[in-house]
């Protein structure tokens, strides 16, 4: 049966968080929800540790990593919830975050695709993201980061959500699937929801940060090499541009 919310959480070696992220979920005493994780082939003990500990969660297992894009493709297609709850491993949602996105959501008018959550960084406090900015040259940056957490304690509009922690309508990720994907897979991982973001602001839908939806980053749960990081950055810009820029010629003149 359809549920209010489906959390979708990719792992991958995130033992030492995992456990912390799947409690908040689960403390925040709500019934209308399911939790999937989906593990990209880990060799620690992420799996057994969901399988001995967290009975509920449906754990989906891919013998390999297939990349963060893919992940949380398997989770939305295996779910059921009008609302896709996107949460990375190292995060944990603060006391009180269901019963917020509850009243948000029942009030949320038609012309957003979702709601972006506020995000802070667990060694400072800081803000690590509320929700994407996105330029004309298709540069993508977290909203306030490195900004005091009390900067943002009112809702405003946003070009995109970052998928460290936000909640999406399903009804309008239907709307841009293509051959059962909704992340776009070329891009494995890192700016997977910059693309998404601009797919969805070009049916027309809008993203709005609410400063209700507390989440809290702990870093560094993809232990991934710096020098792979810089690639897949430059990279996955391209391809963006390259998918969403209809004159490339003026696109190129115009950024150098």
């Amino acid at each position: 049966e359809m549920k209010l919310l489906s959390f979708i959480i990719p792992t991958f070696n995130s033992a030492m968080f995992i456990r912390r992220c799947l409690e908040s979920v689960m403390s925040q005493g709500h019934r209308d929800y399911e939790v999937f994780v989906v593990d990209n082939g880990s060799s620690d003990e992420t799996p057994d540790l969901i399988l001995n500990n967290y009975p509920s969660v449906k754990l989906i297992r891919n013998e390999k990593n297939l990349g963060s894009a893919s992940a949380r493709n398997q989770g939305i297609r295996a779910s059921q919830g009008r609302f896709i709850v996107f949460l990375d491993a190292d995060a944990f949602l603060e006391a009180g975050f269901f019963d917020a996105l509850e009243r948000s959501l029942a009030s949320l008018s038609p012309c957003y695709a979702g709601l972006t959550a506020k995000i802070s960084q667990a060694n400072t406090g800081e803000l690590f993201s509320c929700g994407l900015k996105i330029t004309p040259l298709y540069r993508s940056h977290d909203v306030l980061k490195g900004k005091a957490a009390s900067t943002a304690s009112a809702p405003f509009e946003v070009n995109g959500f970052n998928s460290c922690c936000a909640a999406l309508r399903r009804s309008c990720l239907d709307e841009v699937r293509g051959k059962g994907m909704y992340f776009d897979e070329d891009f494995f991982f890192l700016f997977e929801d910059t693309d998404l973001s601009l797919r969805l602001t070009k049916k027309g839908y809008k993203f709005l940060f609410d400063p209700q939806l507390c989440c809290v980053h702990q870093g560094g749960s993809a232990p991934i090499d710096p020098q792979k990081r810089r690639f897949y950055s430059f990279r996955n810009r391209f391809y963006i541009i390259a998918k969403n820029e209809t004159n490339l010629s003026r696109f190129f003149l115009r950024s150098f």
